[in-house]
């Protein structure tokens, strides 16, 4: 049979001397392939195709791009605000799933790059699944669910077909937390069934499995399957359930609860859970969790296009910070999780001292293999005499937030950095105008205004004045992508962005606290139950009750009722980093006394 006559926009075929259909998906005008209607209507002309063919031996599925499959189009969803719109939608893109699981012939598939949300679900849908895991090019694959993240779960199947090929522990365990998973760890899951080190071992590997015979409908062993079984499934759905609500309040995040409640309902039985996933998915997807995730997900897709290209851009290897506070250590320890060799400069011998302790303990804890704990501490060095400003490619200064002393260590800066190097302050209310004061080259100083804790907040504000040079400001927030922060240009103006927002906020809250109208505790909660991942006043302790004060008075908020936080500061009690603010913190976290009644008006 031959495949010529088909007219196709997204795929190109290729049938080999061996009867192997090798598709392969490029979608057109697209620098991803994602999966749109357009996409999967073409691949069900293929598979109908497919089916009819005895001659096959075997279907292999490639891609074209860089990365394997993004996932599904969100747009194609969007416009929709009928429940039966988005069912109808979810049928066609089953009916097309179900054909490829459903051939009578092997099929296999060659991921390379970025295998997310409707990808892992197509890649779940063929029974052989090889991964690239180039080492010496540093490439590696990357595959996992982000679906809860926007406000649902998988749709296209890859509830019944994850949890019928991985066990409900698993594959639940993926869709709820929305984790991506390198090669190896997909190999030990059973999400793939071989890793290659090079993309032209994908088509190489999947062709022998084919031709001999080495492929078979994946299925969970028994022991994976247990958990399916009643009363064990109710158990265990109440425990992940408590396990979920920890981070997740079900009045504002619904879909992981939905999923829960759907593998509760269908345990085993995959047609009553396809039925369920299409209904509860198109549920979600009307709900406003929904839409203003994904919102979230389309601006933040655009702040990293803020990041354009800098045509010569020097390659960033070096980073020096100056400052061993909470806010330079942080800095410094992510930029050595990002594989830049780091300097961390301050005056105080003790602080640094401490600084490196806390160092280690952050790397093994996220490194936790001690080869790459080794690797991250060869990288972070203490400096004491500012010794790696000479060979810096990013210098960021993290000091007290006080104007004279940040002006002078510029100044100093200027006259040791090289020529190329891009220097940043992290001042979170000073317009940069005045720190760049006493520069000779004014426009070379921009802001990068890192978020407390910056090893987990991914925004990171660009400060631009009005004296900054373009170039710096591009070259800093490309250097903002590139540690994996989401870079957002703002203008030199008292509060930037965020801070301006916020600080009215807290400021509201820390007064409401003083005059007694309600205590911390209840404040708080109330901010919680709201939907605040953190509530105000935990939240001044967790930005320094320090810095509070100085963006108050940058924003020209009054202090007339603050006086309670002046004393404070006044007494050295700065919140989470001195280990005392409003709250005593132990271990990082705040210690509360208080039982607070959820009946809050």
């Amino acid at each position: 049979m031959t495949y010529n006559d088909l007219s196709l926009k997204h795929y190109t075929l290729d049938l080999d001397t061996d009867n192997i259909l090798w598709v392969t998906m490029d979608v057109a005008d697209k620098s991803e392939n994602v999966l749109d209607m357009d996409v999967l209507g073409e691949l069900k002309t293929i598979l109908d195709k497919v089916k009819k063919d005895t001659s096959l031996r075997g279907l292999g599925l490639l891609s074209a791009k860089r990365n394997f499959i993004m996932g599904a189009d969100i747009h194609s969803f969007a416009h929709l605000k009928e429940h039966s719109q988005i069912e109808n939608l979810l049928n066609q893109a089953h009916d097309v799933l179900d054909t490829l699981a459903g051939l009578d012939i092997p099929t296999g598939c060659g991921i390379n790059g970025f295998c997310l949300g409707g990808g892992l679900e197509v890649a779940l849908a063929c029974q052989y699944r090889v991964v690239l895991n180039d080492e010496a090019h540093k490439y590696k694959s990357s595959i996992g669910f982000p679906e809860v993240k926007l406000g649902i779960y998988p749709g296209f199947g890859g509830t019944f077909r994850s949890i019928g090929q991985l066990g409900p522990i698993t594959a639940l365990s993926m869709m709820l937390t929305g984790r991506n998973y390198k090669p190896g760890a997909s190999r030990s899951l059973g999400i793939a069934h071989a890793l290659v080190e090079a993309r032209g071992q994908l088509r190489w590997t999947i062709r022998k499995a084919i031709l001999q015979n080495k492929i078979s409908q994946p299925k969970a062993t028994w022991q994976q399957n247990i958990p399916n079984i009643l009363p064990l499934r109710w158990l265990l759905y109440n425990k992940m359930k408590k396990e979920v609500a920890k981070k997740a309040n079900p009045n504002h995040y619904p879909a992981p609860y939905r999923l829960l409640d759907i593998w509760k309902q269908a345990g085993d039985d995959f047609a009553k859970m396809q039925h369920l996933e299409k209904t509860n998915f198109a549920d979600l997807m009307l709900t406003p969790t929904a839409r203003h995730l994904q919102r979230i997900y389309h601006i933040s897709n655009a702040m990293k296009g803020l990041a354009k290209k800098v045509s010569d851009a020097p390659k960033v290897t070096n980073v020096h910070v100056v400052g061993a506070g909470t806010m330079g250590l942080d800095i410094a320890m992510h930029c050595t999780l990002k594989g830049y060799n780091v300097t961390l400069q301050d005056l105080n011998e003790d602080l640094l001292q401490k600084a490196s302790g806390k160092a280690k303990t952050f790397f093994k804890k996220r490194l936790k293999n001690p080869v790459l704990v080794n690797r991250a501490l060869s990288r972070f060095k203490t400096d004491t005499q500012g010794v790696g400003i000479q060979s810096a490619d990013v210098i960021i200064e993290a000091i007290v937030e006080n104007l004279d002393i940040k002006a002078k260590v510029f100044q100093q800066l200027e006259k040791e950095a090289p020529s190329h190097t891009i220097l940043a302050t992290n001042t979170s209310a000073i317009p940069l105008e005045k720190i760049a004061n006493k520069m000779q080259d004014k426009s070379r100083l921009i802001g990068l205004h890192f978020f407390n804790p910056a090893h987990t907040l991914p925004l990171v504000e660009v400060i631009q004045s009005d004296v900054a040079d373009d170039k710096w400001v591009s070259l800093g927030a490309k250097f903002a992508k590139d540690i994996g922060k989401y870079p957002l240009i703002v203008k030199s103006s008292p509060g930037f962005l965020v801070n301006r927002v916020l600080g009215p906020y807290i400021m509201r809250a820390v007064e409401l606290e003083q005059t007694g109208v309600y205590d911390k505790e209840t404040l708080d909660y109330a901010c919680r139950a709201f939907g605040m991942p953190m509530g105000p006043i935990e939240l001044a302790d967790t930005v320094g009750l320090d810095i509070l004060k100085n963006v108050a008075e940058g924003l020209s908020i009054p202090l007339t009722n603050a006086t309670k936080m002046l004393s404070l500061i006044d007494g050295g009690a700065l919140g989470r980093k001195t280990g005392k603010g409003y709250y005593t913190w132990q271990k990082g976290r705040a210690v509360t006394t208080k039982k607070v009644s959820k009946d809050i008006d």
